[in-house]
């Protein structure tokens, strides 16, 4: 779900030196139906997930590293196979302790990279029209760094800082899809 993708990396008080997890898992789905008076369309589905999460923690400082790939289809009786799920995003965040007493006010960085595996379409509702190409490999790829001062309490956070994106499009045809002049490949934001 794009919910798990989007999750901040946290680092458990009782965390000291280096842990590593993964977790992965594999979904599928199928619908058949014959002489069925509800109606309905024959389906499978299968989606895949892995989530590797480095953590790392001494005195004063922590970071923390999460891989996230998900790659999901879809097959429809009439329609054909469209992809259902599609991420890779490798997220790094940097926390340094302006005091080694009290490790509710930190000093962080954060950065982000995230694109997908294979081509998005914007499916046409007519069959004999052409699916309009919205997304592909590094198109886009998405930066996105931000720093500043984080305030954490046992029940919330706080972060007050400075970010940037930039957006890179390797198909100039899509570009304008993600904000992009027609001429060029980069769009840098603040």
């Amino acid at each position: 779900s794009p919910a798990s993708s989007q999750q901040s990396i946290v680092f458990p008080d009782t965390l000291r030196g280096g842990k590593l997890t993964w977790s992965g898992g594999v979904n599928g789905t199928q619908a058949s139906y014959r002489n069925w008076s509800k109606g309905g369309v024959n389906t499978i589905a299968i989606t895949a997930e892995s989530n590797a999460l480095y953590l790392y923690r001494n005195e004063r400082f922590q970071y923390g590293t999460r891989l996230t790939l998900k790659y999901g289809y879809a097959r429809l009786e009439d329609t054909g196979r469209r992809k259902t799920e599609d991420l890779i995003e490798f997220r790094h965040r940097f926390l340094y302790s302006l005091s080694p007493d009290n490790r509710k006010i930190n000093m962080f960085a954060n950065l982000t990279v995230s694109t997908q595996f294979n081509e998005g379409f914007n499916y046409a509702s007519d069959p004999n029209a052409p699916d309009e190409l919205v997304s592909s490999w590094l198109a886009p790829l998405v930066f996105s760094e931000n720093a500043g001062l984080a305030m954490t309490a046992s029940h919330y956070s706080l972060e007050f800082g400075l970010g940037l994106k930039q957006t890179y499009v390797r198909r100039s045809s899509i570009g304008s899809r993600y904000g992009l002049e027609s001429d060029k490949n980069v769009r840098n934001e603040g």
